[in-house]
């Protein structure tokens, strides 16, 4: 209910009715991950940090021996993508890239049609370019050998465009593919060496990157080939060699480290406010900065409220959709919504693994 008050009302009110608390934040978040952890299984970490209030819980194991920590480096899978728009942004501000300049710009060997697409189309996902270009076996191949960000742009230069550039928005890993390659070009630096130097030492990222370090929390999951029932539980992912990390996403990072990059976007430490605007719309009337991924063995969060001065990061090593719908249900507290546990049946996942009780067991779906 929303409440309205006369200014002569508002003089004589008394302090508490001038500003009633809101729920504390800390325990908010502790019921809503347990509602959440209830409805859906959730193995992995949550964090969830506002000002200097914070939230830390882990649940279950990496690999049925070993507990999450906050020091663990998981696969982000399209999270990754934060530091590709992150890159592209600090050479926004530093005058080498502009959002609305054709990307034949920056590359000028493209073909005419892909050359018209915008910078600012490619990074909202409205640029026609490929969608779903992860999960071919070329690609795959393609991915494992190349060498710098550049090395993927035959992936994306050889398929027609999808839609007009502008008309229709399309999630595009092979979009961030170009990104990559733009970044390069401008910088004159690979695309993980420019990472390195440019955001995650400067922020004391010191267990990220493109390559799994010491550690990193293994691909877990019940998925096994084409028309294979799957597994009863989570097994290491056999067969399928996790592909590096590159500009569309499946960098390592840890819960430490994304608490690190968080607080640099709250503030003004990575990005100008204007650039952070353009870049990351408020949409819904909220402003927010992240997204989740999902892959075979791999389901994470990252979410930043640059008015509220709050962060959510969830990681997990197990398949979707545990990890985003615990992010999404608590999610909602920081755009002052309340709690809502979610299940399969709110956001469908494509890898269709879970089983509801009394159920038969669906068919993997990729």
């Amino acid at each position: 209910m929303l409440l309205r008050f006369s200014a002569a009302a508002l003089l004589g009110a008394s302090a508490t009715l001038l500003a009633q608390p809101a729920p504390p934040f800390a325990p908010s978040v502790a019921a809503c991950y347990a509602s959440q952890a209830a409805a859906t299984p959730f193995s992995g970490l949550v964090l969830a940090e506002r000002g200097r209030e914070s939230f830390l819980q882990t649940a279950g194991t990496l690999d049925g021996g070993r507990a999450p920590t906050r020091a663990t480096p998981y696969r982000l899978a399209s999270v990754g993508k934060i530091f590709t728009q992150v890159a592209i942004g600090q050479l926004v501000d530093r005058g080498r890239i502009a959002l609305d300049a054709p990307i034949g710009t920056y590359l000028p060997e493209l073909p005419p049609a892909l050359a018209a697409v915008t910078v600012e189309q490619l990074i909202q996902h409205r640029s026609g370019i490929a969608g779903n270009i992860m999960f071919t076996p070329e690609v795959r191949a393609r991915m494992l050998s190349a060498r710098s960000a550049r090395d993927l742009l035959p992936l994306v230069v050889d398929q027609p465009l999808a839609f007009p550039p502008g008309t229709q928005t399309q999630y595009s890993n092979g979009g961030y593919f170009v990104l990559g390659a733009i970044i390069e070009a401008v910088s004159g630096r690979a695309y993980a060496d420019y990472l390195r130097d440019n955001l995650f030492r400067p922020l004391g990222m010191t267990r990220s990157g493109l390559a799994g370090v010491a550690g990193t929390a293994p691909s877990m999951s019940r998925l096994q080939g084409p028309g294979q029932p799957p597994l009863e539980r989570p097994a290491v992912l056999r067969g399928l060699a996790d592909l590096p990390g590159n500009p569309a996403g499946d960098s390592v990072s840890t819960a430490d480290d994304l608490s690190r990059l968080a607080r640099a976007l709250i503030g003004h430490r990575l990005l100008s406010d204007a650039t952070k605007a353009r870049l990351f719309p408020r949409r819904a009337g909220v402003w927010r900065i992240g997204q989740a991924g999902g892959r075979q063995g791999a389901n994470t969060y990252f979410m930043v409220y640059p008015e509220s001065g709050g962060a959510l990061i969830v990681l997990t090593n197990y398949d979707p959709p545990g990890g985003e719908l615990m992010g999404e249900a608590l999610g909602a507290l920081f755009s002052g919504q309340p709690c809502r546990p979610l299940t399969e049946a709110d956001r469908p996942s494509p890898l269709q693994i879970i089983r509801r009780p009394g159920q038969p067991q669906p068919q993997p779906h990729i």
